[in-house]
């Protein structure tokens, strides 16, 4: 999952009920199997406070970035 990916970085509010998509990505990056796709993919988890609708940024190891809003988007989508 993590092999075509440089950077991960997902930020959330634990408190919001939109989480879910968050979650299971950050679970599915630290995966066993997957960090060991990609051992340099670098994964970043900002832990919000505020109303910031949960959101997903990847950085492809080819340099572009790709922003998730994941409070509209399910977990299964982000696998492809």
């Amino acid at each position: 999952m993590l092999k075509f990916l440089s950077k991960v970085r997902i930020e959330f509010n634990a408190l919001d009920p939109r989480t879910a998509a968050c979650m299971e990505f950050l679970a599915q990056c630290n995966a066993r199997k997957a960090k060991e796709s990609n051992p340099a993919c670098q994964l970043q988890v900002q832990r919000r406070t505020d109303d910031h609708p949960p959101e997903i940024k990847v950085t492809f190891v080819n340099g572009v970035e790709e922003v998730f809003d994941a409070a509209s988007t399910s977990h299964r989508a982000l696998e492809r």
